[in-house]
């Protein structure tokens, strides 16, 4: 301004964490609330708790929550920011990715095993400083996602020699889901899931038709594939079994945010939806 004033918006965004009922519908009140960020939900291997990433206290962690209780920051540390937590098979730890804070187009990106028990988080060098996710599979197997551009290889190694990678043969993915010997994925600009056989990696598009714009927000069960459907010109959660590739149910919730949104218990009686808010917006002067 002619005095020197600053003119500026200042944004508040906001997305938390819904329990939807398979029988009834969605919660009327989100669970473990924030006034900031929260998403990428996952349930445990028992399905009594779940991980998420959230900057609630600050900078982006990881949190456990048991389904009802509270939630507590488990992965941190001073200066890094903490991303996509999934679950050990034997749900005394966690996966995640970090980054620096203060993040550039070259900044490592590292795969890290956080342990519920405590202690600092295990750097998984052997996998290098370029991995987007990373998730443990069947029979003692890491699978995770090397960056390329904006979107990822698929990798996999045992977890006793993780040197001893495998990069597989299937094309860039955008987001990939491990259940039980199956392994799914989308590609970029595609709006199919293509299931595929861990034993064999013998691959099919699936012809369940997923929302435009929601290839990462989708979750896999071992009978079903749970995405985004337009119904009513409005976007929706649906559930589509995988033996007839039909859709079977549908909740009038919209699965959304940055990064994936839907968690979804193996047996398929509890769901958690990550939901954004419309953004506040204000008009700020400076003096």
């Amino acid at each position: 301004g002619p005095g020197g004033e600053i003119v500026f918006e200042n944004a508040l965004y906001t997305a938390n964490l819904w329990a939807v009922d398979p029988a009834g519908g969605p919660a009327k009140d989100a669970s473990w609330p924030s006034t900031r960020y929260t998403n990428e939900p996952e349930f445990s291997p028992d399905g009594m708790r779940v991980a998420f990433a959230s900057n609630r206290d600050g900078t982006d962690a990881i949190y456990v929550a048991d389904v009802g209780g509270d939630a507590r920051r488990v992965g941190f540390s001073e200066g890094y920011r903490y991303l996509r937590p999934h679950w050990s098979a034997d749900g005394r730890s966690v996966y995640a990715v970090r980054t620096l804070a203060a993040a550039s187009p070259v900044s490592p990106s590292e795969a890290v095993r956080i342990s519920l028990a405590g202690g600092p988080a295990d750097v998984l060098a052997a996998l290098g400083p370029a991995v987007s996710d990373a998730r443990e599979g069947p029979g003692g197997i890491l699978y995770w996602g090397e960056r390329a551009g904006d979107a990822m290889q698929l990798m996999r190694a045992p977890l006793g020699d993780l040197a001893r990678s495998e990069r597989l043969p299937l094309p860039l993915v955008s987001q990939y889901q491990l259940s039980g010997m199956r392994l799914a994925f989308t590609q970029p600009h595609l709006e199919k899931v293509t299931l595929c056989r861990l034993e064999t990696l013998a691959c099919a598009p699936l012809k369940i038709e997923i929302a435009p714009t929601g290839a990462l927000h989708w979750a896999l069960t071992p009978r079903a594939l749970y995405g985004r459907i337009v119904a009513h010109e409005t976007l929706q959660l649906a559930r589509f079994d995988l033996g007839t590739q039909a859709a079977t149910r549908q909740w009038d919730i919209l699965p959304s945010g940055a990064g994936s949104s839907i968690a979804v218990t193996a047996d398929e009686r509890r769901i958690m939806v990550a939901k954004e808010q419309d953004p506040a917006i204000d008009l700020m002067i400076a003096r």
